[in-house]
């Protein structure tokens, strides 16, 4: 299944790719429904590389384990700003997600989440879950880039 969110931000879209590009910022905007906790590298890098594998152990709510999550960004492209990743992890065994952000006619940025969804019998409800997962980050974002 593919799930796709988005929303519009009142920054520029060069403004919003450059904060996309800081793993830290996943772990602030995904929180409190998952908290990232890094395990490969121990220590995230200022902004994310292409190629490397990130592994990160993984909480819904903050407290409920949920096994260890794979990304490894295969994609990016600044002068389109999109951000590609092949993702895997103990329940969904493929989660390919895409973040394209584009200049709307304002200048403002269009932020679009698209993920692809495998996880056998429950994928139904993990794309559930993803779209309202997706709604809180992009909410989260909204607020983190407020007064940028």
């Amino acid at each position: 299944m593919i799930a796709t969110v988005s929303s519009d931000f009142s920054a520029s879209a060069d403004l919003v790719f450059q904060k996309v590009m800081q793993p830290s910022l996943l772990v602030e905007v995904a929180s409190p429904v998952i908290r990232f906790d890094p395990i490969m590298p121990a220590e995230l890098p200022t902004i994310w590389n292409i190629d490397q594998e990130y592994i990160f152990k993984i909480y819904l709510f903050k407290i409920i384990p949920m096994g260890l999550h794979r990304i490894q960004l295969v994609k990016i492209d600044a002068k389109n700003k999109q951000i590609s990743s092949m993702e895997t992890g103990k329940i969904a065994k493929v989660w390919n997600h895409t973040i394209i952000i584009e200049k709307d006619t304002d200048g403002n940025a269009r932020y679009t989440d698209i993920v692809e969804i495998k996880a056998g019998v429950v994928t139904f409800f993990v794309y559930l879950f993803a779209q309202l997962f997706y709604r809180h980050r992009q909410r989260k974002w909204k607020n983190l880039l407020k007064g940028e």
